[in-house]
C-alpha cells in the first residue's frame, strides 16, 4: 500500500532536483521556472528509480509527501542574476567594506559569487566572508590574489547560513578596484512537494554583460598647505630716474616738477618663462642640423665643469664629478646583464650635471635600463623614450622642466618583477627633497607618470606645475609606505589626459596624505576639475 506514495516521492524529488547541462541547449529545474548555474549534481541511482517508478502504471496521479520531513536543496539562477553588488570600488590597503544582499533569500544556505580585482601596483590578497566581520580562518584563504596592475577574478562559494544576507570584502596590501557579482544561490526547501508538470525547455538565457566598472567617486579634498613655498623675490622698485633739470636763465623760472607721485616699479623677475609651446619632437633633444661625433664605449667623467657637446655616445655614461655639462647629444647604451641608466650620477663621490638638448634612447631595450639614475641633476629639453623609467631619483636637488617623455618599454613577463608586467614610470622617486617638475609632456608608462614611493625615505618639498600627463593606472600615486604622510608636495597648473586604467584618476594618495596637499588649477584635458582619489 506504501508504494504508490513512493512512487509518487521519487517524481516530487526528481521534479525537485533533475536538471539538464547549460550550454548549447535549454535548462530548467524541473517544477521551479528558475535556470540552473550548470549542471547540478545528483545521485544517478535515485533519478533512474524515480524515472522506473513514474514509467510503471499506478493509479496515483499526483501526491503529497506527508512521511519524512527530509530537506532537499536546488542551485538556484534566477532570471535577475547575475546581479553586481559592487562595481568597480576602490579598496584600500587593510581596509574591508560589508555588502549587503537584499535579493538573497532568507533560505538560501550557500551563494556562490565571482570577486574581481584590478590595478593594484603589487600583489594583493582580497578575501570574502560571510556576515558582517571578517575571521582569521577567512583572511587565511582569500578568494583572490590579484596580479601587478592587471586584473584577475576567481569565483568562491560560501556558507551563507546566519550572515544575514551580508558579505564582508577585506584587501590586503595595496589599494585594488574590486568587483562583486552573485552569480547563484543554493536553497533548502521542505520536500512536502506536490510536483507539476515539467515546463518545456526554455532556451539558456544570454549572458548579461557585466557593467563597466564605476570607480567610487571621490570627495574632492579641502587643501591644507602645511608648508609655505618660498615667494618669488621682488625686487625693491626702483624710482624712474629723472635728469636734473637745467636751470633756464629767466628772472623768475618756472621749475620743471620733479614727478614724486609713486615710481613705475621694475618688473617682478620669473625664474623662467614657461615656452608657449609644449615640448615635443621638434623642441627636444639634439637640435636639426648638429653634426654629432661618435664615441663608442663607456663613459666616465671625473673632471670637474667638464662639458659634453654634440656627441654620439654608444654606450653609458657615468658622472663622477660636480658641473658636468652633457648638451646637443645623444646617448644609446648599449647590451647589459644588470639594472642601470643611461646616465648615472654618482652617490659615492660630489657629482652633479645639467643635460639640455639631448636624447636618451637605449639602442637595445631592455628591462634592466633606465633614462637618468641618481641626484643632484638638471633636465632641460631633454627627450627620452624606450627605457623603463626615465628619471629615477634617489636624492636631493633635481629640476626636469620643458622635457619630453614618451614610449615606455614593457615587457609581460618581466624577470625584474618576478616575471609578473612590467612596473614603469615617467618619474619615480625613493627619497628626497628641492624637486622640481615644470612645462614637461610626459605620458607612454602602464604604472605611474610619477611614482612617489617613499622606499628609501622621506620625500618632501617637491613642485609639479605646468605638466602635461597622461596614462599609468593613475597618473600620480603617492605611497607613504614605512615613512608615513607626505607632505610640502604641490601640484598647480597641471593637465591630465583621460587615459588613465582607473577611471578619472589623475592623482591618488593615501587619507592621510591628502590633507598636507597643496593644490591649485588642475584639470582634465576637457576642462573637468582634478580631485585626489583615496588610495
Amino acid at each position: 500500500m506504501k508504494r504508490p506514495a513512493s512512487r509518487a516521492a521519487l517524481v516530487a524529488v526528481l521534479a525537485l532536483t533533475a536538471t539538464v547541462t547549460v550550454g548549447s541547449g535549454a535548462s530548467a529545474v524541473a517544477g521551479t521556472g528558475f535556470q540552473p548555474a550548470g549542471t547540478t549534481s545528483v545521485d544517478k541511482r535515485v533519478v533512474a528509480r524515480a524515472a522506473a517508478v513514474a514509467a510503471a502504471p499506478t493509479s496515483v496521479a499526483t501526491a503529497s509527501v506527508a512521511s519524512s520531513p527530509t530537506l532537499a536543496s536546488a542551485t538556484l539562477v534566477p532570471a535577475d542574476l547575475p546581479r553586481t553588488y559592487v562595481a568597480g570600488a576602490v579598496l584600500a590597503p587593510g581596509s574591508s567594506t560589508t555588502v549587503a544582499l537584499p535579493d538573497l533569500p532568507s533560505t538560501a544556505v550557500k551563494a556562490t559569487f565571482r570577486v574581481a580585482g584590478r590595478y593594484a601596483w603589487k600583489p594583493t590578497a582580497i578575501s570574502l566572508c560571510a556576515g558582517s566581520t571578517t575571521t582569521s580562518g577567512c583572511l587565511a584563504a582569500p578568494a583572490l590574489v590579484t596580479p601587478t596592475q592587471s586584473a584577475g577574478t576567481s569565483t568562491v562559494t560560501l556558507d551563507v547560513r546566519g550572515a544575514g544576507r551580508l558579505v564582508t570584502l577585506h584587501n590586503t596590501v595595496a589599494s585594488v578596484k574590486v568587483s562583486l557579482v552573485l552569480t547563484s544561490y543554493t536553497t533548502r526547501a521542505s520536500a512536502t512537494i506536490t510536483p507539476a508538470p515539467a515546463p518545456a525547455p526554455t532556451p539558456a538565457p544570454t549572458g548579461t554583460p557585466a557593467p563597466t566598472p564605476v570607480p567610487t567617486a571621490t570627495p574632492a579634498p579641502t587643501p591644507v598647505p602645511t608648508a609655505t613655498p618660498t615667494p618669488v623675490p621682488t625686487a625693491t622698485p626702483a624710482p624712474v630716474p629723472t635728469a636734473t633739470p637745467t636751470p633756464v636763465p629767466t628772472a623768475t623760472p618756472t621749475p620743471t616738477p620733479v614727478p614724486t607721485a609713486t615710481p613705475t616699479p621694475a618688473p617682478v623677475p620669473t625664474a623662467s618663462p614657461t615656452p608657449a609651446v609644449r615640448p615635443g619632437p621638434t623642441n627636444t633633444g639634439v637640435p636639426a642640423g648638429k653634426t654629432l661625433k661618435v664615441h663608442t664605449g663607456n663613459l666616465t667623467v671625473t673632471t670637474p665643469n667638464t662639458v659634453i657637446d654634440s656627441m654620439d655616445i654608444r654606450g653609458f655614461v657615468v658622472i663622477r664629478a660636480t658641473g658636468v655639462i652633457i648638451k646637443n647629444s645623444i646617448v644609446r647604451g648599449g647590451p647589459t646583464t644588470y639594472d642601470r641608466g643611461l646616465v648615472m650620477v654618482s652617490k659615492e663621490v660630489p657629482s652633479s650635471v645639467t643635460i639640455q638638448d639631448t636624447e636618451l634612447a637605449p639602442s637595445t631595450p631592455s628591462y634592466h635600463i633606465r633614462g637618468i639614475i641618481g641626484a643632484n641633476f638638471t633636465l632641460i629639453r631633454t627627450n627620452i623614450h624606450h627605457v623603463v623609467d626615465q628619471v629615477l631619483i634617489t636624492g636631493d636637488n633635481v629640476s626636469v622642466r620643458d622635457s619630453w617623455f614618451h614610449d615606455n618599454s614593457y615587457w609581460e613577463q618581466d624577470p625584474n618583477y618576478n616575471n609578473t608586467p612590467t612596473h614603469n614610470d615617467n618619474v619615480q622617486i625613493s627619497i628626497g627633497k628641492n624637486l622640481r617638475f615644470t612645462n614637461n609632456v610626459m605620458s607612454g608608462t602602464r604604472n605611474a607618470v610619477l611614482m612617489v614611493t617613499q622606499d628609501r625615505g622621506v620625500v618632501t618639498d617637491l613642485l609639479f606645475s605646468g605638466n602635461h600627463v597622461d596614462g599609468g593606472a593613475c597618473s600620480v600615486n603617492l605611497a607613504e609606505k614605512t615613512y608615513g604622510p607626505i607632505s610640502g608636495l604641490t601640484f598647480k597648473d597641471n593637465t591630465f589626459g583621460r587615459s588613465t586604467k582607473v577611471a578619472n584618476c589623475a592623482i591618488l594618495a593615501k587619507t592621510t596624505t591628502i590633507p598636507l596637499l597643496t593644490l591649485g588649477n588642475n584639470v582634465y584635458v576637457d576642462g573637468a576639475v582634478v580631485t585626489v582619489k583615496r588610495g
